[in-house]
C-alpha cells in the first residue's frame, strides 16, 4: 500500500513509489470464519518478521467506503502512540 491505496506490485515498479510518505506490505486477506486459525496465526508471524516486530491489521466490511478501521500492535513492549517502553516481563516482576 502506497500512502494508504493498495498497490499491486506485480510487473513495473509504481511510478510513485519514490515520492510515497508511507508502504505497507500486505501480507494477507482474510475473511473471518471458523478455519482460519492457522492462516491467521502464519499470517501474523511473517508480518511480525517483515514490519521490524509491528503489525498493523485493517478490518474491512463490504460497504466500507473509507478503507476501514486500522489497527497496530506491537511486540516490542513499546507503545506505539506515545513511545513509552514497557519492562521486558520476566519472572521477578510477579514474585
Amino acid at each position: 500500500m502506497l500512502d494508504g491505496r493498495m498497490t499491486e506490485l506485480a510487473g513495473e515498479q509504481p511510478l510513485d513509489i519514490e515520492s510515497a510518505s508511507r508502504i505497507d506490505l500486505v501480507i494477507d486477506r482474510l475473511v473471518l470464519r471458523d478455519g482460519i486459525r492457522k492462516r491467521l496465526a502464519e499470517s501474523i508471524e511473517i508480518a511480525g518478521r517483515h514490519g521490524d516486530q509491528i503489525i498493523k491489521v485493517r478490518f474491512l466490511r463490504k460497504n466500507d467506503a473509507d478503507g476501514g478501521r486500522e489497527m497496530a500492535f506491537s511486540q516490542k513492549l513499546v507503545c506505539l502512540n506515545c513511545g513509552a517502553s514497557a519492562p521486558e516481563i520476566t519472572r521477578a516482576i510477579f514474585v
